[in-house]
């Protein structure tokens, strides 16, 4: 966690430079095709909950959380429907550097991941003419490994799956010209679920969790 807040601080210091370097000479980014390029600080959170075999319910419960760098591209469009306000549609695939290692009583799970990928749209306002703001929503596709087993044998499930769940949240572009823009944006994405294969010894099932945050720096260039 202190890594990402240091990773937010260093990208607000950052913006509010550039913007005192070019409020008064930028113009508003083009509508039009844009290819973005950014670097993330992504947490990654697991949480498991345990089959003990004991309770009709979950009898164990835990949460692991780590942060990671990211490197992302993403291919977008945008278009004023207003003065004003703008939309965008924008496609990423990210390439993700996360991992945690969750210990649940005796029971040892190891996840990573591999990447992200999916589509957003954003909704805009130009606050003034270089700085705008907007909202987003879209849906995250999480490509990940998990090996899970006990602290006294090796690793006895693995898994390599892809699942996909609902990404929300907010963000700001800097224009420096008309083709070029920077982007801030802080990302959301909730309660991504996996089932592990079921447990060699008892059969037992524990439901697995996904929670990625992440705060953005990038680039845009307008065609």
């Amino acid at each position: 966690m202190a890594n990402s807040l240091s990773f937010i601080r260093a990208a607000a210091i950052a913006a509010a430079g550039i913007t005192g370097l070019t409020a008064a000479t930028a113009a508003s980014a083009a509508d039009g095709i844009y290819v973005s390029g950014s670097i993330s600080a992504t947490e990654l959170g697991h949480s498991i909950s345990r089959n003990t075999g004991v309770h009709e319910e979950p009898s164990i419960s835990t949460l692991t959380e780590e942060t990671d760098v990211s490197l992302r591209l993403g291919l977008g469009y945008k278009h004023h429907v207003t003065d004003r306000a703008f939309v965008a549609v924008e496609a990423f695939y990210s390439w993700e550097n996360g991992s945690t290692r969750s210990l649940n009583g005796v029971l040892a799970s190891e996840l990573d991941l591999d990447a992200t990928f999916g589509g957003d749209a954003r909704f805009g306002y130009d606050v003034t003419e270089n700085f705008a703001v907007y909202g987003l929503a879209g849906v995250t596709w999480v490509d990940f490994d998990n090996d899970t087993g006990y602290t006294f044998a090796p690793p006895t499930q693995f898994l390599s799956d892809t699942q996909a769940g609902f990404t929300y949240g907010f963000g700001a572009e800097l224009a420096l010209s008309e083709r070029i823009s920077l982007i801030g944006e802080y990302r959301i994405t909730n309660d991504i679920s996996f089932t592990p294969n079921a447990d060699r010894v008892g059969e037992l099932v524990n439901a697995n969790s996904i929670d990625l945050s992440s705060m953005r720096l990038g680039v845009n260039f307008s065609f």
